[in-house]
Order: C-alpha cells, then structure tokens, then sequence
C-alpha cells in the first residue's frame, strides 16, 4: 500500500465520527493492506515495533519541534513551535499551518539546518 494511499484512509478514519462506520473503514483497511499488514496494524495501534519488541524511538517532543522549526526555515524557532502548540492544541495543526515551502530535503536537518542555505 502506498504512503498516500494509507494517509488518505487515515484522515478518512480520523473525521469519521461513528463508532460503527469506524469499525467498518478500519476492517476495510485492513483488508486492502494486503502482505502490510502488520505494519498497518501496528500504525492503527500507535506503535512504531511490535509489542514484542522492547526497541523505542527516543523521540521526545524537543526534538519533534526542533525538527518542525528547521523544516521551516530559520525564521522559526523551538519555542515558536512550542507557543503554537499551546495556541492550537495539537502538533498535527501547527505542522499543517507551517510553511514549508523554504524546505530543501533532508539538507534542511544537517548540522548547519536552514534549507539550501545548509551542507
């Protein structure tokens, strides 16, 4: 299944406000997942590794926001992320709301971050 695929079906299942039809998208989805299945089993369940698996990501949010603010360019700091965070509420609004349009690959993450003008 294709990223775009899944992604789309995600918001599909995220604005659907019955619990039954929920049920219904998610049985749907798993079905048409096809030899992925378990991967998308695990992303419905929130996990990154199986259950069995003690790996973790190490991920915290300081660094989920210094990831958005670097992805946004240099005019946009840690702390901007974080006081749009307590403005909209959730993390998935403020990436939404982002320009990212200065974003120039993975280049943008390197040591000297800001897009092009980076490694």
């Amino acid at each position: 299944m294709q990223f775009a695929a899944f992604a789309d079906r995600a918001a599909e299942l995220e604005a659907e406000p019955a619990d039954l039809e929920t049920v219904s998208l998610v049985a749907d989805l798993l079905r048409d997942a096809g030899s992925e299945i378990e991967t998308v089993a695990r992303v419905l369940q929130g996990r990154v590794f199986p259950g069995w698996d003690a790996r973790t990501l190490d991920v915290g949010p300081a660094l989920c926001y210094e990831a958005l603010a670097k992805a946004a360019g240099t005019n946009v700091t840690a702390d901007d992320i974080e006081e749009r965070l307590a403005d909209e509420g959730e993390i998935g609004a403020v990436a939404e709301g982002l320009h990212l349009g200065g974003q120039q690959g993975l280049g943008a993450f390197a040591s000297g971050g800001g897009g092009s003008d980076g490694p």
